[in-house]
């Protein structure tokens, strides 16, 4: 298990190209690195604790239930094509309990017709007939050293060219993994980082080419480190 120390500031903006390795990842220009005050600062809860988890907080109708809130990424349109945390999250709407764009058409014909959506145990992002994103944003009430595991495997393995999940924490790129279109076993990977009272914890899936086939098992819990 790889574990990234990280203290994360501002709210940076992310350019995203699906070719680029997760040991590539790119960074936001504004995001600030200390590796030195990270382990000095006091734990968000006494360990064993968990504060969020995707699965068991989920809530299908209503946003920001124990923090969560879903949206996406409509990078189709975005004119700079780079993911700001700050302006570029755009809420979801509940669609029989699915979080679903708001100009979701069911009609296959639609130019609004999308994949992208997110349920509590994964999502599938939109790449045709426009690229949309699903976001799954946690926001923090707490304040300190966090620990934040990620499980992520493709719930389709038959195929396709696979997804891209990204770990953004105020803006920050905190962990990018490419997960292969046969994957069903997947990777887990914990990351440390600081939160402070406001922090945004974002994990992105992204369908870097095509969207075929690309429905994917995720899992997030923020605990003390």
């Amino acid at each position: 298990m790889r574990v990234a120390l990280l203290v994360l500031a501002g709210c940076g903006r992310l350019a995203f190209d699906p070719s680029v390795p997760s040991a590539d990842a790119p960074r936001t220009a504004d995001a600030s690195a200390d590796t030195n005050a990270a382990p000095d600062a006091a734990p968000i809860c006494a360990s064993p604790c968990t504060v969020a988890d995707s699965l068991a907080d989920w809530d299908g109708v209503n946003q920001d239930t124990k923090g969560w809130s879903y949206g996406y990424w409509w990078a189709e349109t975005d004119p700079d094509g780079v993911y700001s945390a700050a302006t570029d999250f755009t809420p979801m709407v509940s669609v029989s309990g699915l979080w679903r764009p708001p100009d979701f058409d069911p009609n296959t014909t639609s130019a609004n017709y999308t994949w992208c959506y997110l349920a509590q145990w994964g999502g599938h992002p939109g790449f045709n007939p426009q690229r949309k994103y699903p976001v799954r944003r946690w926001t923090s009430t707490v304040a300190g050293l966090a620990a934040i595991a990620i499980h992520v495997d493709k719930s389709d393995p038959n195929g396709g060219d696979g997804v891209q999940a990204t770990l953004i924490v105020d803006g920050a790129t905190v962990w990018q993994q490419a997960i292969d279109g046969t994957d069903a076993t997947g990777v887990t990977h914990t990351a440390t980082v600081v939160l402070h009272a406001g922090s945004t914890v974002d994990y992105m899936l992204d369908p870097r080419a095509d969207d075929a086939v690309d429905t994917t098992d995720e899992q997030l819990t923020i605990s003390g480190p």
